[in-house]
């Protein structure tokens, strides 16, 4: 349930005046059902010719050693606040286009948009979200063999298989 509503300075939908990111979450398993969802959500998002670069790597409490290799990859000041919640998702994005490996420069925007439907549809649910930045990406890329990949000499992270509870047919 949301305690924040934004104030906003012209009329807009709900599910984004209603959204917020807490720093505080409730002791309780989010339902398999509304995860899958959520990434159905983020599947549907827009992205520069289908290609949708975009994968997630999922960590629930009910697994604690999964969680706790995901926590394991944010930075210390974050862990400290997300070992409470009980789904943590780390997105991961693959710079270049699967069928001619050249550099997709709206990757990083394509994740954005995947990720931005799947904050909105867990607002719809009464779900909260909280995005943060401050991952260790090195560790992350260890932990989860992520491919290094540089562009204009920056290691970013590159596509990994999609990790996600098993989804029933709907």
């Amino acid at each position: 349930m949301n305690i924040k509503k934004a104030v906003t300075d012209y009329p807009i939908q709900h599910a984004l005046a209603d959204r917020w990111s807490p720093y505080g979450f409730e002791d309780r398993p989010v339902a398999e059902a509304d995860l899958c969802s959520l990434f159905e959500a983020a599947r549907w998002a827009a992205s520069s010719y289908n290609e949708q670069p975009w994968n997630y790597i999922l960590a629930t409490k009910e697994n604690p050693k999964e969680f706790d290799q995901l926590l394991a990859c944010l930075v210390e000041a974050n862990q400290a606040w997300a070992k409470a919640a009980p789904v943590l998702v780390l997105g991961v994005v693959s710079l270049r286009f699967a069928k001619n490996q050249k550099d997709n420069r709206a990757a990083v925007h394509d994740l954005g948009l995947a990720s931005g439907n799947l904050v909105m549809e867990a607002t719809t649910r009464g779900l909260s979200v909280h995005q943060m930045i401050g991952i260790l990406p090195d560790k992350a890329r260890e932990v989860y063999q992520i491919p290094n990949t540089s562009r204009r000499g920056r290691p970013r992270p590159s596509a990994i298989t999609l990790t996600q509870p098993p989804c029933p047919p709907p």
